[in-house]
Parts: C-alpha cells; sequence; structure tokens
C-alpha cells in the first residue's frame, strides 16, 4: 500500500495533457521578518489514472514515486466537481 505522507487541496487549472492534471496549489502563511500574510502559489502535474478530473475540480493529491520527470503527485479523490457545461456569467 501506498503511504499519503501529505494530502494537498487545489484547483484543477489544465487538462490538456492525458492522465495529467495541472493544479494550482495555493498557502498563505505570515511571514517572520515583514509579519505580513503571504501567499504562495505553486503548479503541479497531478497523476489523474482514470482521467475523473476537469478544469474547476476541487482535488486532493498527494506525494509519491516519480511516474515522469515532472509528475510525482497522485491523485487522492476529487472533492468538488464543476458540472459540465455551466455559465456562471451574465447573458446579455
Amino acid at each position: 500500500s501506498i503511504q499519503k505522507k501529505h494530502l494537498f487541496r487545489g484547483k484543477v487549472i489544465s487538462k490538456k495533457m492525458s492522465k495529467t492534471a495541472t493544479v494550482l496549489f495555493e498557502r498563505t502563511f505570515i511571514d517572520k521578518t515583514v509579519k505580513k500574510i503571504v501567499m504562495k502559489r505553486k503548479k503541479f502535474h497531478v497523476h489523474d489514472p482514470h482521467d475523473q478530473t476537469s478544469v474547476g475540480d476541487e482535488i486532493t493529491f498527494y506525494d509519491g514515486q516519480h511516474i515522469s520527470k515532472i509528475k510525482y503527485m497522485h491523485l487522492a479523490e476529487v472533492i468538488k466537481s464543476e458540472k459540465k457545461g455551466s455559465f456562471d456569467g451574465e447573458v446579455l
């Protein structure tokens, strides 16, 4: 069994590769020297073996064995799925 060390939560921003989702991970922390709240953003390539994610989905993923040079994160679960064909804008 795979030991899940750290679970991360992020939003899928791209789904252009097969079995791979590009996920934006954001974390906030207090900078010790400046004493301000700072937001760091990082993009991860997450392995999605069954292509079950789509752009806009909220997912959890974890650190694991390397699959390729840039892909070492694995999909744990889809938390909130964006419905296909939904439109949030205003119709003129």
